[in-house]
């Protein structure tokens, strides 16, 4: 089998942002359709099954001695990345407008540059403190237009900030598993796996809560299952075979300037002014802070 190259791995870390940010913007709209957990279960279903069958045709299949082999870091991209950070992205994506959805998840390398801190016990170097600060400003332009107010979209905001850290705890598990068992079959298992656990929770909540569900909401999820689990997840998965996690997560930022165009074509969502430039703030500093990363 012929080994990846870095260029070609640059390349799939651009193209899952592209297919990430705009089955964003979708997902934004079919989660009114559908209810976000349901719209979760069903989308992540459809794409395990399509990348269950491509593994089967490419005679991938798995022994059960590689997957236990794998157990640990199998387990944690399932509940970290697919099922806990989806679910609160999924939600958060309900309560507030793609558009400004794209940039809030561009700030996973701040997470990222987070967890090391955290959990690698590396020094806060003050630099580092002055782009958060400027970061965090670019937010608040970007939530709120410069308004301070508390009526808005500002929890669905608020949630997707938490389901970005969440997901920036699986880059290297994820990174683990791409290069033992390959991009389609790590996504396959961790995406199937949290889907199934996450139908029948999805169902009780609408038993019990309730929630509307409309025909066209199915075909949002149909839509968000071939751009995010089907080719984001797995070009993502491909890119950190041969691309480090901070490279794969500064070339992020690049989504939106593909997804917000799409957004106002196909949906209307536009960003005013302020917004705009609280934006290119949050863009910015999320290039600058994952360049500090290879330091």
């Amino acid at each position: 089998m012929r080994k990846p190259k870095m260029e070609e791995g640059i390349l799939f870390a651009i193209l899952s942002s592209i297919f990430s940010s705009t089955a964003t913007v979708v997902a934004s709209i079919g989660t009114r359709d559908l209810t976000p957990l349901l719209f979760l279960s069903v989308s992540g279903l459809i794409g395990s099954v399509i990348l269950f069958l491509y593994s089967y045709a490419r005679r991938e299949g798995l022994t059960l001695k590689v997957i236990k082999k794998n157990s640990r870091d199998l387990l944690h991209v399932t509940v970290i990345r697919a099922f806990i950070g989806q679910s609160f992205l999924m939600v958060g994506l309900s309560l507030t407008t793609g558009i400004v959805a794209i940039f809030f998840t561009k700030m996973e390398p701040y997470f990222v540059l987070l967890w090391n801190w955290i959990l690698g016990r590396e020094r806060v170097d003050r630099r580092h403190l002055v782009l958060l600060l400027i970061h965090l400003s670019g937010a608040f332009l970007l939530a709120s237009g410069g308004i301070l107010s508390f009526g808005g979209n500002e929890l669905g905001d608020a949630l997707i900030i938490i389901a970005v850290a969440v997901l920036a705890l699986s880059y290297l598990p994820g990174r683990r598993l791409s290069k033992s068992i390959g991009a389609i079959n790590s996504n396959a298992i961790t995406t199937g796996t949290a889907a199934l656990v996450m139908l029948p929770i999805s169902l009780f909540v609408i038993s019990y809560l309730g929630g509307s569900i409309h025909p066209i909401g199915w075909v949002y999820a149909l839509a968000v299952a071939l751009l995010f689990n089907v080719f984001g997840l797995t070009l993502w998965y491909s890119s950190l075979k041969t691309v480090k996690g901070w490279i794969v997560s500064a070339l992020r930022a690049i989504g939106p300037l593909a997804a917000a165009p799409f957004a106002f074509l196909v949906f209307g969502q536009t960003l005013n002014p302020i917004q705009i430039i609280g934006a290119m703030i949050v863009l910015t500093t999320s290039y600058l802070i994952s360049r500090e990363n290879k330091k």
